[in-house]
């Protein structure tokens, strides 16, 4: 029963994007398209990964780093606007988290929320640097 090889179509593409765009590690990446595709193979998703930074820098014009650097910004600066109404800066912060990877905390281990943290603003700060 062999599975039909998976085509790199746009959509799929986009989804690897979105997944980047939301600071998805490259393991999580996997695991999501293995979940969605289980016959695909780690060539196959290298590929997928390569080609979603090269549409991100085509689309916007600087790569991943920065793409998720310019989307904590954005969130950042909704969250702190007291002008914009609750309900929308709590969606922000959600998102924020999700960009962070924060959401994905799992024990109520202190020291682990701690390094999830401060690992997301060394690369924060690691890609503003390069601006």
């Amino acid at each position: 029963m062999s599975a039909e090889p998976i085509e790199a179509t746009d959509e799929l593409i986009d989804q690897v994007v979105e997944w980047l765009g939301m600071k998805c590690r490259k393991s999580h990446i996997k695991a999501k398209l293995r979940e969605i595709y289980p016959e695909v193979n780690l060539p196959t998703i290298e590929k997928l990964i390569t080609l979603a930074k090269k549409r991100i820098i085509e689309i916007f014009h600087c790569d991943p780093q920065e793409f998720k650097g310019s989307a904590v910004e954005f969130y950042s600066s909704i969250i702190r606007d007291v002008e914009v109404p609750i309900k929308f800066r709590i969606v922000a912060q959600t998102r924020l988290d999700s960009l962070l990877g924060l959401e994905q905390v799992t024990s109520d281990d202190p020291q682990e929320y701690a390094s999830k943290v401060q690992d997301a603003l060394r690369e924060m700060d690691g890609s503003l640097a390069n601006k």
